[in-house]
This record gives structure tokens, sequence and C-alpha cells, in this order.
């Protein structure tokens, strides 16, 4: 097994000291509604300083410094100037950014030009674990010490480029005016020390890149399609926008099946139904716009949206990649992706396909996809979305913590028991044969030995004896061993029976569990049984003079099929 952790990006260099950042991507989960003023619409109450005191950046435990401001940020041609006579042009002495004519952003709060006003500053919250990191931010989890409401708080570091102005300006001015369930919440903004903070719904089930694993079922396509078709569409008809940027990581969900589109940084105005800009993924770009024949059309958005479906459906991004190049020649020369027939409908299929016809003249509108069969066919089915988000949320956790590895592979962790710190360093070698004349030299130094079997194929449980002889005429017999039956999940393809592991076990005189790496059951009980195992480290027991002390412990983990390798 191998710990998955994500490198994050370099931040940027920008013209302020370095300072650690908060996250990157809207979080999770249905809030209860802020207030807003004006509008019409749900204002968000007066937000006042906690008893506790202010609160600077993230990074800071003091007031944060008025931040730069921006005045005038006009949506002319750029001038030719130095970048810093640009920047300068946006900042204004008084510490707000002042966006002329949209909107002024400060420390306590966002003002917008048709009178809208979000009361938000960083000592009204209380921030949490980070969520996300990116090229110019971070996104981090936070509450709000008044209402007591999670949010997640998107971190946007400001540079001396005038298209990242216009960027905050598009994506604010979208959020504060979208209404309704399918575009995430926005509760606010501020500035202060040359970021922008502006704080959303927190989707507590993460971007649907996550949630598909490998492929949803047809009934949650539709309500997924639904619900993007919905979002989008409103987008279009209510504000003149069209997204740009449609791809299942800009998609959020939430544990009670609410499915929402976020992230409108490069979502432009609409002119005559047409923007002349090349901005998006590439990847789900429409092959008229990776050509540059045409101008950026509805039409664009509907081919992003039918490869997202069929990344969703199939759980994993459509097209071959060798390499970039090669991958844009098959979405404008190639046939477009489909859905398999022995998994999905024929309304399913058709309703893909008509997304992704190379002729974006052909493609079908928002509101004629929503008439779909495909659509009408599941609109007033009872499908249980929060069941399918809970489930699908626990699942990708594991998988990020967890996975299986091919070869022989390192894991670092570390356990916390009673006043004890154990780290522990397993060796995965996967029980492959063409590894086999390796394994003793891991064994030879290692603490603990990990023996994995399938419940659901025998043989690779009868292979664990040969297994655990190679580790004891290895080690002796002081070493530790434990059997593990591992795809717990299957259980309607169970072949080794619980009792069958425990007898072996007990024949063997070795520790035994039953888990399932991809459900997550009984992993967390592993490592802790086989930390509490060692000397020394019984957790009732140990008697140590700090909390600090170390100690490492060697593992190696060995699974078991019908030929002897990996399961």
């Amino acid at each position: 097994m191998s710990l998955n952790s994500d490198t994050p990006t370099s931040p940027a260099e920008n013209s302020m000291p370095p300072r650690p950042m908060p996250p990157r991507i809207p979080g999770r989960s249905v809030l209860p509604p802020m207030s807003r003023s004006q509008n019409g619409r749900s204002p968000l109450p007066p937000m006042s300083n906690s008893p506790g005191g202010s609160r600077g950046s993230p990074s800071s435990g003091r007031m944060g410094r008025p931040g730069l401001s921006l005045s005038q940020m006009g949506l002319q041609p750029r001038q030719e100037q130095t970048p810093f006579a640009n920047f300068s042009k946006y900042v204004d002495p008084s510490g707000k950014l002042n966006f002329a004519g949209k909107a002024i952003i400060h420390a306590d709060g966002v003002d917008f030009s048709n009178g809208s006003s979000f009361a938000i500053k960083m000592a009204d919250l209380i921030l949490e674990e980070e969520l996300g990191r990116g090229q110019y931010g971070t996104v981090q989890k936070a509450k709000h010490r008044v209402t007591n409401v999670t949010m997640a708080m998107k971190e946007i570091r400001l540079e001396l480029d005038e298209t990242k102005f216009h960027q905050i300006l598009m994506e604010l001015d979208i959020l504060h005016k979208s209404s309704g369930e399918y575009i995430v919440e926005f509760y606010g903004a501020f500035f202060i020390e040359s970021c922008v903070y502006y704080c959303m719904e927190y989707m507590d089930a993460g971007s649907l890149d996550k949630l598909y694993g490998e492929g949803v079922p047809e009934d949650v396509l539709a309500k997924i399609a639904t619900s993007m078709l919905k979002g989008l569409k409103f987008l279009k008809d209510e504000l003149s926008i069209i997204h740009r940027d449609v791809k299942p990581t800009n998609v959020l969900a939430n544990k009670q099946g609410q499915v929402k589109l976020c992230d409108f940084g490069v979502s432009g105005q609409l002119e005559k139904s047409l923007a002349k800009t090349n901005i998006g993924c590439q990847s789900y770009m429409a092959p008229e716009r990776i050509k540059a024949v045409n101008t950026y059309s509805v039409s664009s958005d509907v081919w992003s949206l039918g490869i997202s479906l069929v990344e969703i459906a199939i759980g994993h991004y459509p097209y071959k990649y060798d390499n970039m190049f090669a991958q844009l020649e098959a979405i404008t020369n190639g046939e477009p992706p489909s859905l398999p027939s022995e998994t999905f409908s024929i309304e399913a299929r058709d309703f893909v396909a008509a997304c992704l016809q190379k002729d974006p003249n052909k493609r079908p509108t928002y509101a004629e996809l929503l008439e779909h069969p495909f659509i009408k066919k599941y609109e007033d089915a009872d499908i249980d979305m929060a069941k399918w988000a809970k489930e699908a949320y626990e699942a990708s956790t594991q998988q990020q913590l967890y996975q299986a590895t091919i070869g022989i592979d390192f894991l670092s962790k570390t356990m916390y028991l009673e006043d004890k710190t154990v780290r522990l360093q397993l060796w995965d070698t996967a029980g492959q044969e063409r590894f086999r004349s390796l394994i003793p030299s891991y064994i030879r130094d290692s603490s603990v030995a990990v023996i994995v079997y399938d419940i659901s194929n025998r043989q690779s449980f009868i292979n664990t004896s040969k297994w655990i002889d190679d580790v004891r005429a290895e080690r002796g017999e002081d070493v530790i061993i434990v059997l593990v039956g591992n795809k717990s999940d299957l259980s309607d393809k169970r072949e080794v029976t619980t009792d069958d592991g425990e007898k072996r076990a007990k024949e063997l005189s070795v520790m035994f569990i039953e888990t399932s790496a991809k459900a997550g059951h009984n992993v967390k009980t592993l490592f802790k049984k086989i930390a509490q195992s060692l000397p020394g480290v019984d957790g009732s027991t140990i008697q140590s003079d700090s909390k600090d002390s170390m100690q490492k412990v060697n593992l190696n983990n060995t699974e078991s099929n019908a030929s002897g390798c990996a399961c």
C-alpha cells in the first residue's frame, strides 16, 4: 500500500513577501443561507468581531494590515505600461480594491455597484484544514464565528497581471448575482495583504473528479447532467454568461446529493451568443476552439459537458493520452467518445452523442437537452443522490489514503498511541514472483510481516502458508506476523470464510484481521493493531518520558493470489 499525497503547485512569485497560503478548490456541504443585503436575496447578516479579537492573514496571529486596493478596473484594452504602473493603477491609498463601476473590496467585505453588500472579514473566521491548492492560491475550510456556518474560503494572490484582476472581478460578479440550487452560494469577499478572499458554500463531498471512482450508474449520471444543464442554462439566460471551463473538477457535490457549478474566473459575457477568446482546459475544449476557426459559443460548453459526462460515467478521461499534441489531434480529427452500450441505455448514449457532434451548429441547446428522453427518463425517479454522494466520498477518501501498488513501494505512517509515537515503515512487495529474490533483504530488517490474501480467491489463501514460511525462515520465530483477509466488501463472492482465516491464524500462531482497502474497513485498525503489538508499545502499559519519543518499525507487506503474485 502507499499513501497518495498531491504535490502542491509552487506558488508563483509576486511582489509581496512570501507567506503561507490557505487552500484552492471550493470545498463541500449544504449551508444555512447567509444573509445578503439588497437585491431581494437572502442577505448576509452583519458579521461582527468575536470577543476573541481580530485576526490577520492565515499565517499571522495579528490583525492584517490594510491590503492594497485597485482603483479602476474597467474592461478597456490593456495599456502599454510597466507592470508596476499597471498594478498601481488598481491600488488606492485607502487599502481598497476599487473595480471602478463594479465593486469595491476592502478588509471588512465587498460592496457592489448594484447595491449588494457582503460584510465579512478575516477576524470573523476560524480557519480549519486546507481543501486544495493551485497556481494562484488556495482554498481553506473555515467556520464563521457568529453564525457557525462552515464555508470554503478561496484565496487569490494578486499579481502584476491585469488579466488576473479581470478574472477576480468576473468570478465575484457571477457569484454575487447567482442564486439557486445549481451554483455555489456566495457569502462574501474581503481584501488583505495583497490577497483577495472570497467565501463560498462548502460542498462537503468535493469535486466530481474525486467522486466518480470507476464510473457512476446511469440514473446518477442523469441527475448530475440535469444539475449541470440547469446551472449552465441559468448562467446563459439570467446573466448572459458562458462558463468556458466546464469539467468534472469544476462541478461540486455535497453529502445531501446536490450538484453545483463553481469556478467562474474564465467565464465570459456573451456578445450575440459569441465570445472571441480561447480560454479553458484544452482537454475539454471543443474541436472548433482547438482549431480556432470559430468564436466561443454556448455550443462549445455543450461539448465540454458531453466530455465531462463520459468521463464521469466510465471513470476516466475518454481520450488516450500519449502527449498533448496527439490528444488534441484526436479531439479535432478523431471520432468523439461514446458511452459503452453494455452498461448505458440508448437514451443515455444518444444524449452524449448529441453533445459531442463535431459540427457546433448541430449541437442542441440547454433547453433542448433538458427535454431529451435521457433527462426525462429520470426526471421524476426517486434516486438517492445523498447515499451516492456519501458512499462516493468515503470511497474516494480511502483511495487517496491507501492505494494498491505494483512492484516494491514504500510507505511511512505515523501512529499516536497514548504518550508514544510510533513510525511505521511499510515495504510493499506485492508478493510478485519477479521480486521474490529481493524479498529476503526486506524481511531481514523488518519487525512485522503482513501477509494479505483475497477472500474471494481461495488459492491466494492457500499460498499464505508459503509466505509465512519464507518470513520465519529469514527472521525466526520472534517476528510479528499478521494474516489479513482483504476485500471484505466482496462478501457475496467470498471463497474464504472468516472462520477459515481465524483457524489458519491460530494454527500458525499469527495475528488475524479482515479488511477492505476499497471501503476503508479495518485499515486503520490494522495499523493500530500492528503498532500496539510491538515490544514496549502497548497502549495501556507504555511508560515514556517524552511524548516526542519515536520508535521506528519496518514492516513487510506481501499479497498472495493464485500464482503467488499480487491479488
